[in-house]
């Protein structure tokens, strides 16, 4: 990847890591492992919280994620 301006362009730089912003398809592998990643989680109680009930096992939003679980 480089970026351009209209009076300077950088060298090519390598990505190790990351989605590439602009890529069509970058977003969409994201997801679909995310989603593996949240089902395989997602199959598990959480906690008894104390009023009897149980928690959920899992919190997300985008590539944020808490696992919550009783051992």
């Amino acid at each position: 990847m480089r970026f351009s301006t209209n009076s300077y362009t950088t060298d090519w730089i390598n990505l190790e890591i990351g989605i590439a912003m602009g890529c069509t398809i970058s977003p969409i592998l994201f997801v679909m492992a995310m989603e593996v990643i949240l089902k395989a989680a997602g199959d598990s109680a959480g906690p008894a919280s104390l009023g009897g009930g149980y928690m959920p096992s899992l919190k997300a939003f985008m590539d944020d994620t808490t696992i919550i679980c009783s051992k």
